[in-house]
């Protein structure tokens, strides 16, 4: 399936970000936007995050690896659920019109003072 060719301005507003700098912009509905969690205070969830680009050409195969790291499963449980659902005040993603999520995985990484408490034996 080929995506729609768009404007530099208007990938801007799908993403909610600059596209030559990075930088967030005000974009209500974006994917910046979508993709914040809040807390039950209302401030924003922040949690480390990164994305690798990766492709296989010749399988026409490419996309983003996103790897966000949480002390709780409820935050990156809750990104995917208002990606495509949307969450309070605002629709699904919109970057979800150019692009699928083909799979997900969510993985425990136990801190060392967890282990310590573990049985030996």
């Amino acid at each position: 399936m080929a995506a729609p060719s768009l404007a530099v301005e208007a990938q801007e507003k799908v993403t909610g970000r600059t596209k030559l700098t990075n930088l967030e912009l005000d974009a209500p509905g974006s994917h910046k936007d979508v993709s914040t969690v809040l807390g039950p205070d209302g401030a924003e969830q922040k949690i480390p995050r990164s994305a690798m680009p990766f492709g296989r050409p010749g399988h026409g195969e490419f996309g983003t690896y996103f790897v966000a790291c949480a002390r709780t499963p409820a935050i990156p449980e809750t990104m995917p659920r208002e990606m495509f659902l949307g969450g309070p005040g605002s629709g699904p993603d919109p970057l979800l019109d150019y692009s699928r999520a083909v799979t997900g995985s969510l993985f425990l990484i136990p801190s060392a003072s967890f282990w310590e408490t573990l049985p030996v034996g």
